[in-house]
């Protein structure tokens, strides 16, 4: 648990910076995925 708002603050950027790097590899991931799919089918 945060002791101060300072903290908690921190906390809530740190979330946000993990949310988008999440969200960065997911992307990749699928471009992968699609790749993968449209090599499997030529």
């Amino acid at each position: 648990m945060p002791q101060s708002r300072e903290e908690a603050a921190s906390f809530i950027h740190d979330i946000g910076v993990r949310q988008r790097e999440i969200a960065r590899i997911e992307a990749d991931m699928n471009d992968r995925i699609a790749q993968a799919k449209k090599d499997a089918e030529a």
